[in-house]
């Protein structure tokens, strides 16, 4: 919901925003957050926290519309709220999640939990095994002894485990990977493929998380 009415007013995205359904707020940015603004806070609550907070309200209708508008003060007495435009958004999103993964679960208009076991094993062959044969004589070893830049698929949060191997290593493009990294790493790039398709059709962010 934040990603679609922060793209069609142009806020951006450092911007305290909230999206808003009568007098509660149902999306929150991170922006806002940070100053204490959770979902579910009304608006004069929102604004005690964050005197600098955008309030953009879900569009509403009347009875005698059979479209739904943007209100700058909607009626609550009068008019009824939809969700139109994020379903909409939410069906353009999971026709790319479609594009890069068949296994998903629905969570939410924009939430989907993936499962890209299959991609990311067929790309380790294609982009691995097929490339350098001499990979095979390691597969029944825990390192794979490929080296893998993380910068190179966004941002990462890293594990203890992996924090205490990279110092150890005192590189953070380690080569001592195990093929379950490799796994990862390819899974990361994949969902930094998956951001940027997007970002660049829809100009929405999103984050992915890996398990």
């Amino acid at each position: 919901m934040l990603n679609i009415e922060q793209v069609r007013l142009g806020i951006p995205s450092d911007v305290p925003a909230a999206v808003q359904q009568w007098n509660t707020l149902i999306a929150v940015n991170y922006p806002a957050r940070k100053a204490g603004v959770a979902r579910h806070s009304t608006t004069e609550e929102a604004k005690e926290l964050c005197p600098e907070i955008k309030f953009m309200h879900v569009p509403t209708y009347a009875a005698d519309e059979r479209e739904p508008c943007y209100r700058e003060n909607p009626d609550r007495s009068t008019q009824k709220v939809s969700l139109d435009p994020y379903r909409t958004a939410s069906r353009k999103i999971f026709l790319i999640f479609y594009k890069y993964c068949s296994k998903l679960q629905k969570i939410g208009l924009d939430e989907a939990f993936m499962d890209v076991t299959e991609t990311v094993n067929k790309r380790l062959m294609t982009e691995y095994m097929d490339r350098w044969p001499q990979l095979l004589e390691r597969v029944n070893d825990k390192e794979c002894g490929v080296e893998l830049d993380w910068d190179e698929v966004g941002i990462t949060m890293e594990s203890k485990e992996e924090e205490q191997k990279k110092e150890t290593f005192k590189d953070k493009r380690w080569s001592k990977a195990t093929w379950k990294d490799l796994q990862l790493y390819i899974g990361a790039k994949l969902a930094a493929e998956i951001r940027n398709e997007i970002f660049e059709t829809l100009k929405f962010t999103c984050s992915a998380v890996q398990n």
